[in-house]
């Protein structure tokens, strides 16, 4: 738009006089006034011929951006740049974290069973899911390995965009484990979460998530860098699923958040779902205090693939429609200040009608297998650097729960285990944890427990194991 020069002028030589008139005392004479209005008018010219310079500019280049966007939209490239558009919008979207993490073990009782091999899990007669009492994310003696090679994406469901996804994917020792190869079937891939999330805008918000994701039961997870200590604990490994398949629903009524769901079985079976029951999770966390926090969680039906339950390939007759398993978990966690945390975690596991494969055919297992357990762990940041774990834990286990398929008498177990980790910040997102183990157990009508000092097929009823770690998150 350009400004009419008359207009300008008259405004400016009349908004000048008029400022004359109230500023410069009677005394002055007219030749002054005169010279300043003319002054400010070739200052106007000037501001004119600067505003018609640059409209020119614009004219110009307007004319340049409608010339490119034809020549764009004529090469088909438009749909390409918003393609582009909508890939940024992604990207700042989810959040994506990530780490490495590698560690070397060395167990004292120097076994020689395999060569190492799968030693410091314990008697493989024991924890029939091939996954053994203890260890399956460490199971070598005298062995370095990849640990977890982690990758994480995550697009919250929020009341903006109430649509959500996540994504980990991980490979290693972990992900090994995870498959049910027991330390080496040389896949070492795992999806270990994928799931899609709907925020429904009903009371405080309704949180529906669907796919595979992690159980809601128990402290620990299979991450390795939120964890106190390196190996994984005796609660966790034994007694509490990894993930699920399915399908929950969760939300917040004041201090109160809930969850209910439903999922294929008990715990992950990869391979397939063993039969058309279904188990139920739930939920129930409080916060008692800026510093202490409660949860009951829980589930209850197909027994899946906890200790010594379904075998991992069934044959075609096996029925499994029977098997049901139940556990309670009671979670408290404190967190009294910046520099200590702690948790305590309390299971009730209980079986029925257990079935397995007893000499050559199916039949049911006998006795009532369950087991009780108590987990306490803390850690203290010595300096914002260091810091130092400690878990303490035990579970006790009736009618052979560790291995219900044996059938020689009923037996009871108990396992207990001490564990200390010192960890440290060696740079900007390195750390490096040295950790010693020791794990204990005793039999009653059946095998001794860990791997004994260089003789083959012989055990004792303790170890300890030592080991060395280092992660960089990225």
């Amino acid at each position: 738009m350009r400004f009419p020069t008359r207009f300008l002028r008259s405004a400016w030589g009349g908004a000048a006089l008029a400022a004359s008139w109230a500023l410069t005392p009677g005394a002055a004479c007219a030749d002054d006034v005169q010279d300043q209005l003319q002054r400010m008018n070739a200052r106007i010219s000037d501001l004119e011929q600067q505003l018609e310079a640059t409209q020119d500019e614009l004219t110009s280049a307007k004319t340049r951006v409608e010339a490119q966007e034809q020549v764009i939209e004529r090469a088909g490239l438009a749909e390409s740049r918003a393609s582009l558009s909508g890939l940024a919008r992604f990207v700042e979207q989810t959040r994506f974290d990530g780490w490495v993490a590698t560690s070397y073990w060395y167990n004292a009782n120097r076994p020689v069973d395999g060569s190492g091999r799968l030693a410091n899990r314990g008697n493989p007669a024991l924890g029939t899911d091939a996954t053994g009492l203890a260890y399956p994310f460490h199971p070598d003696h005298n062995s370095f390995q990849l640990d977890q090679l982690w990758f994480k994406l995550v697009n919250e469901a929020t009341p903006e965009s109430r649509a959500g996804f996540g994504v980990d994917i991980l490979f290693g020792q972990t992900a090994d484990a995870l498959r049910g190869a027991g330390g080496g079937n040389g896949d070492l891939s795992s999806v270990f979460q994928a799931y899609a999330q709907f925020l429904a805008p009903v009371g405080p918000g309704v949180l529906v998530t669907a796919g595979r994701f992690a159980t809601p039961i128990g402290v620990e997870r299979k991450e390795t860098v939120h964890n106190f200590n390196v190996t994984d604990g005796l609660l966790d490994t034994l007694l509490q699923p990894n993930n699920h398949v399915g399908v929950t629903v969760q939300s917040a009524i004041g201090p109160l958040t809930l969850l209910v769901g439903a999922s294929n079985d008990s715990a992950l079976n990869l391979n397939s779902d063993l039969n058309d029951r279904k188990a139920l999770l739930w939920s129930v966390g409080v916060a008692l205090t800026q510093t202490l926090h409660l949860a009951l969680n829980g589930l209850w039906g197909d027994a899946g693939s906890l200790p010594g339950f379904d075998p991992a390939s069934p044959p075609a007759s096996f029925d499994s429609n029977t098997d049901r398993v139940g556990i309670v978990d009671l979670v408290l966690r404190w967190d009294p200040s910046a520099v200590l945390s702690t948790w305590l975690d309390f299971d009730y596991v209980w079986t029925k009608d257990l079935e397995a494969i007893i000499g050559g055919s199916q039949a049911r297992v006998p006795g009532n297998p369950r087991a009780f357990a108590v987990a306490a762990a803390s850690r203290y940041a010595i300096t914002p650097e260091t810091g130092f774990g400690f878990r303490a834990e035990v579970i006790y286990g009736q009618d052979n729960f560790l291995d219900p398929t044996l059938v020689t008498g009923l037996g009871d177990h108990t396992l207990w285990s001490l564990t200390g980790t010192v960890d440290h910040s060696l740079a900007e997102n390195l750390v490096v944890r040295v950790e010693g183990r020791y794990d204990a157990g005793e039999t009653h009508g059946s095998d001794p427990v860990f791997y004994r000092d260089r003789r083959p097929g012989d055990f004792r009823r303790d170890q300890f194991v030592g080991g060395v770690q280092a992660y960089y998150r990225f």
